[in-house]
């Protein structure tokens, strides 16, 4: 198996959840297919070093994402991921689905946006993988007509998908193969073990958000932003980055 198969696995996952959540917010299946058909997926790769003093550092600063849901597996039995509730960070554990902030959009604030943030620790490294759901660029994303009225005003106003990513629950028995989990953990591993030399040739270009990069940025309280990153587009194919795909080792690929 390779890990192209756990996100064949995560991608069945998501249509379901799509139909669920479509159905609990009452919006129009024909809506959802015009503007989800053939959407951007993307994945990320995350390392989150150990440090011995993790209170100086941040994994992942507070952020909420840009898409219409994620879906992160914490791979190596390190949780770090914290979600906000009530002011409040709280911890969760191995498959988390999140809502962002285009099904909040869409539903007109049916379903509120996730505010969260990684943390790391002193006793090990951290991995995870987030998958990332969005319409396709050509979308006009705004509120469902099936949801507005005057009683139910349009919250938020209508905008091309692709100017928005410019400017811009935790599940169980979720049905993805444990066996394709534990490749795609192996697989990681192997990757963010490589020479640094050898990672970066799959280094961020500049104006580019997509690649290997290290990051060093400090936040407002003056903490570390502590992690390696691997972000790719995977769907639809033609946006895939043709200078990275041919250097991927080939599980990755």
């Amino acid at each position: 198996m390779t890990v192209e198969s756990n996100f064949v696995e995560v991608q069945q996952l998501a249509m379901a959840l799509f139909g669920v959540m479509a159905e609990a917010s009452r919006i129009e299946k024909r809506e959802l297919i015009d503007i989800f058909d053939n959407g951007m997926q993307s994945r990320r790769m995350n390392y989150y070093p150990l440090c011995s003093k993790p209170e100086l550092v941040v994994g992942l600063r507070p952020h909420s994402d840009a898409s219409r849901i994620t879906i992160l597996k914490q791979v190596n039995g390190m949780d770090g991921l914290q979600v906000k509730k009530d002011g409040v960070h709280l911890q969760l554990e191995s498959f988390i689905i999140k809502v962002g902030d285009v099904l909040e959009i869409l539903s007109n604030g049916t379903f509120n946006t996730l505010e969260h943030k990684a943390t790391v620790n002193a006793e090990n490294s951290r991995i995870s993988i987030a998958m990332f759901f969005n319409p396709k660029f050509e979308a006009y994303m705004g509120p469902s007509p099936s949801l507005v009225s005057e009683e139910n005003p349009a919250k938020f106003k209508r905008i091309l998908m692709e100017y928005y990513v410019k400017e811009f629950f935790q599940v169980m028995n979720h049905g993805v193969n444990s066996s394709v989990t534990e490749k795609l953990k192996e697989e990681i591993e192997n990757f963010y073990m490589l020479p640094v030399e050898e990672k970066m040739r799959y280094k961020l270009r500049p104006s580019d958000v997509e690649g290997y990069g290290q990051t060093g940025l400090h936040s407002a309280e003056e903490k570390v932003d502590w992690a390696d990153r691997f972000y790719m587009v995977t769907n639809p194919l033609h946006r895939k980055k043709p200078h990275l795909i041919p250097e991927l080792p080939p599980s990755l690929r």
